[in-house]
């Protein structure tokens, strides 16, 4: 469907998908991307019941492949690198990215603040 970018204001498209992940849950994936500055957003909602309990999920990153496994991370989900004693808060929406797209968004975040 088309809508307005945050960006420009222009006119850009936003694509939503329900799907259903295995041994996970239902997920809304929403896209937007404009064509007139590039601007491009993705978005993890989650759909169906929500879980009594949270789970913790623990990622060894060893090879350099490893950076890009794709992951779900939920709007109650913090980001931990005990090694470099390094937390990425929780947010306000949920997102698909790889390790390496997490990691690249904190380090963008830090250096604009």
């Amino acid at each position: 469907m088309e809508s307005v970018c945050v960006n420009c204001n222009e006119s850009g498209e936003t694509t939503m998908m329900m799907t259903k992940i295995p041994m996970f849950k239902e997920v809304i994936l929403i896209s937007f991307y404009c064509p007139h500055c590039g601007y491009k957003n993705s978005e993890a909602t989650f759909g169906g019941k929500i879980n009594d309990y949270a789970t913790r999920v623990e990622l060894n990153v060893i090879r350099p492949e490893d950076f890009k496994r794709d992951c779900i991370r939920s709007e109650f989900c913090s980001i931990r690198i005990p090694e470099l004693d390094f937390e990425i808060p929780c947010v306000k929406k949920g997102s698909i990215n790889t390790i390496e797209g997490f990691i690249s968004n904190a380090i963008d975040d830090l250096q604009s603040d």
